[in-house]
């Protein structure tokens, strides 16, 4: 199975140079500090702080036609030939607006991972057996959706 990513929008370029769109919370019972990038993307990128440490999360998103549960294994692929590969990551499924599924990982970056997103931009990504390709534009956009969220 096969989605091309084409869901970005022109104006969201134009904002991602002053990271504006970057939504911050602060928990108000534990002082948790989440930021996060536009969850109408596929692909979303979740920043948390708490109690002085720092976990970046990548959060991708397939469909699929076919209900698969109990699944794992995710693989990104980056434009310079490198790629991560997590083959027990747990993939998360629930109903797609319309009809079919949507698959998503929620992924604990390391820093090597993290460098990865930045070196080079991603063209692809599998979950389980749903792939989605991201188009170099959309790669570029992600890469400065990173850029944000790491140095806020």
């Amino acid at each position: 199975m096969k989605l091309t990513i084409f869901t970005l929008f022109l104006s969201f370029s134009a904002i991602a140079q002053n990271c504006s769109f970057i939504k911050t919370t602060i928990d108000k019972f534990d002082g948790t500090i989440t930021m996060r990038s536009p969850i109408d993307n596929p692909c979303l990128f979740i920043k948390h702080i708490r109690n002085g440490d720092t976990t970046l999360i990548f959060r991708p998103t397939a469909s699929g036609s076919t209900l698969n549960t109990n699944i794992k294994g995710v693989i990104i692929l980056f434009k310079d030939g490198t790629k991560i590969e997590r083959p027990n990551e747990i993939i998360n499924v629930n109903s797609a607006t319309g009809t079919g599924w949507e698959y998503s990982a929620y992924m604990h970056l390391t820093k090597e991972e993290e460098a990865q997103f930045l070196i080079s931009p991603m063209t692809d990504y599998r979950l389980y057996i749903y792939d989605a390709t991201v188009t170099n534009y959309a790669g570029k956009i992600y890469q400065k959706i990173l850029n944000c969220i790491k140095d806020k």
